[in-house]
């Protein structure tokens, strides 16, 4: 959970800065690590809220590989590209809170498969987070940073749906029985009397024993 609000809340704050005019490397970098810190540990206190996120994430990186399948993007308009992004966060948010156990074993394998070939690019340099980039921040222009489409971009497109699959084969394979709900309390004994003891902060925080 501190992963998915870390990762997210951090994209947040990076779309957001970006597309306001920030273009300090160092200042884009920071803000966005202090913002998904504290998204992190909210999402470990409200892991519900956490798995719907995951959801969104995961049909939102979905969004960009569709995308990305073209020189400027699949759909050229950034109003369309918003509209697809965003159709699909929300579908994915839905889904998480409809459907938890799948949400996560998907979601999970879609968003660390987009996360891994975007690793790898960060080193190889192919033009596939550039183009990623200019999807989400309307301060850049596609045309003047995202060319035609390489041999290694595409390998990048093709190894991402590959990964995603066989994370959910083998999270399905392994996990696909079991469910994340915790288990159900043990029934209490028969006959107990409770007796509320106070305690030393005053009645309000008042312990049954």
């Amino acid at each position: 959970m501190f992963l998915i609000g870390f990762y997210f809340f951090a994209n947040i704050a990076y779309v957001g800065m970006a597309n306001g005019g920030v273009t300090s490397s160092t200042l884009l970098l920071v803000v966005s690590i202090v913002v998904g810190i504290f998204g992190g540990l909210l999402f470990v206190c409200c892991s519900r809220l956490g798995v719907a996120v995951l959801g969104a994430l995961a049909l939102y990186s979905l969004g960009l590989w569709i995308l990305g399948w073209k020189s400027g993007g699949v759909i050229t308009s950034s109003t369309g590209r918003g509209i697809l992004l965003g159709v699909l966060a929300i579908v994915g948010f839905i889904f998480g809170f409809i459907r938890k156990h799948e949400t996560v074993m998907i979601g999970s394998a879609l968003v660390g498969a987009y996360s891994f070939v975007a690793g790898v690019d960060f080193y190889v340099h192919t033009g596939f987070l550039q183009q990623t980039d200019s999807f989400i921040n309307s301060k850049n222009g596609i045309d003047n940073r995202v060319g035609k489409l390489t041999g290694a971009q595409y390998a990048l497109l093709a190894s991402f749906i590959v990964l995603a699959i066989l994370g959910m084969v083998v999270q399905f394979r392994w996990w696909g029985r079991r469910t994340f709900r915790p288990a159900p309390p043990a029934p209490a004994a028969e006959n107990v009397v409770y007796t509320e003891k106070p305690s030393r902060f005053g009645g309000l925080f008042r312990r049954r024993h």
